[in-house]
């Protein structure tokens, strides 16, 4: 648990994590997640795949989490999708002592 590796050939980057958390303290906001590098500020596209062990799935959650990575930034937010055409929803993941995941993430950059 709690490794990371990647992969860049030329501008494709591909991230792989498997993460556990250790604990939390009364949690709040968007769950972030380091990428190697920045995401291409030219539309640079990603796609990612996500397995989680013991996350709380939300009240109006339809499908599993997702990362999302947008142009310039060198992180990526924890998604999923409501219930109302697709609205991405990033806060209140509920993360909580022994939940895990892991993911893949293949994006462009600079």
């Amino acid at each position: 648990h709690n490794t990371g590796t990647y992969i860049k050939i030329g501008r494709i980057v591909i991230a792989s994590c498997d993460a556990r958390i250790n604990s939390t303290s009364s949690p709040q906001g968007n769950v972030n997640v380091g990428l190697p590098f920045a995401v291409a500020s030219d539309g640079g596209s990603y796609m990612s795949c996500m397995s989680t062990h013991g996350i709380t799935i939300q009240t109006s959650q339809q499908g599993d989490f997702f990362i999302k990575a947008n142009d310039g930034q060198n992180y990526g937010n924890v998604h999923y999708n409501t219930t109302t055409n697709l609205g991405l929803q990033a806060q209140n993941g509920d993360l909580s002592a022994n939940d895990e995941f892991q993911f893949n993430l293949t994006y462009l950059t600079t």
